[in-house]
């Protein structure tokens, strides 16, 4: 600090008599100099450090990567003793940080490769013998919130047994980008009471495209498991427009034709367009007859967005007796986009038999 002092008051000194605008030039030189001299050597560590990786995951996979290939895809079941044989493990080859991060990347990128292939009780072995979950669910307890965000996401591609109690202490973190991916994650692998955030705050306090995409991600996955509760008996709670939306469409998704009625008791009492919007397509999806009725009585009274969809859903439901109120809207339509939607619902709707629509 005192050697940096004294060259600035040396080349203050030395334009002591100059113009105030030639000393802001060299001052403003010096300190472009100074940070592209730190820009490139920030480059050169940056640089080193893929190198360092590069090398260190190249060391790994040329020792390690076809026999763990051979004992993960073999018919076999073995122990850890044997494949720690197999694949001649030395300890000093996995103590460190960065050796469990590349054994993890060497292990990810075989699973997927050889999916098709993996005996599970070899693999699992595997995962006890490197001690990968042992790492990672140590990264979630004590690293930084980067770490325990990468952390959730590793454990969960390398196995799908994750205990929900990994993930529990960080469902109230302050971090919002956490706590809703642990929120996420926690409905995939809890088996006791999976839903219970959809009850707190709309799922989170604010929800978004990537909440989602997480969240639809979870049901899913736990739809494969177990039946789903009714998603509907969260949709009328929902403050949030998007959440109360993503409900809606996620009970499409899955089919949950016992929500139809209710979800139309929903659309006659909500004010909001994007809200009756969601649930003219849900109802056509699940082709619900009963909302027939009160999409047809007050049709021209909706905006122009949510005719469309209603003409949409109708098509889908395709009931011949909708065809009259089709053809009378169809003569109604003042534009052609109208009209290429009620042509579309027509031929839905109509039986072989019917008469066709250019002979009218």
């Amino acid at each position: 600090m005192d050697r940096i002092k004294f060259y600035f008051y040396y080349l203050d000194s030395q334009f002591e008599g100059f113009a105030p605008i030639i000393r802001i030039t060299v001052f403003v030189v010096m300190l472009l100099l100074f940070l592209y001299l730190l820009s490139l050597s920030r480059l050169f560590l940056i640089n080193r450090g893929i190198s360092k990786r590069r090398r260190r995951r190249k060391e790994i996979r040329n020792k390690y990567e076809n026999g763990i290939r051979d004992v993960i895809c073999s018919r076999v079941n073995l122990d850890a003793e044997d494949i720690s044989n197999r694949i001649n493990l030395h300890k000093s080859d996995n103590k460190h940080k960065w050796q469990k991060e590349m054994f993890t990347k060497l292990l990810l990128s075989i699973k997927e490769k050889d999916r098709e292939k993996i005996n599970l009780n070899n693999y699992n072995e595997i995962l006890y013998l490197l001690r990968l979950e042992n790492y990672w669910e140590n990264e979630i307890s004590t690293g930084r919130t980067g770490r325990k965000i990468r952390g959730i996401r590793k454990i969960e591609e390398l196995t799908t047994e994750v205990v929900s109690g990994i993930v529990a202490p960080l469902l109230y973190h302050r971090n919002e980008n956490l706590r809703k991916l642990a929120r996420s994650e926690f409905i995939k692998f809890e088996e006791q009471d999976a839903f219970r955030f959809l009850e707190e705050e709309d799922f989170d306090r604010k929800f978004n495209r990537l909440d989602e995409i997480r969240l639809h991600s979870s049901i899913k996955q736990k739809s494969q498991e177990q039946a789903l509760p009714l998603l509907a008996q969260w949709v009328q709670n929902a403050q949030n427009i998007d959440f109360k939306c993503f409900l809606i469409r996620e009970i499409a998704y899955f089919k949950q034709e016992e929500s139809a009625p209710y979800l139309l008791e929903i659309f006659k009492g909500s004010r909001d367009s994007s809200v009756q919007a969601e649930i003219v397509k849900a109802l056509g999806i699940l082709q619900y007859e009963g909302a027939l009725p009160v999409f047809t009585s007050q049709f021209k009274l909706y905006k122009l967005s949510i005719q469309y969809n209603i003409v949409d859903a109708i098509g889908r439901i395709g009931k011949e007796e909708s065809l009259p109120f089709l053809f009378d809207i169809y003569d109604d339509a003042y534009n052609n986009e109208m009209k290429l939607k009620v042509l579309e619902a027509i031929q839905k709707c109509r039986d072989k038999d019917n008469i066709l629509l250019d002979q009218r």
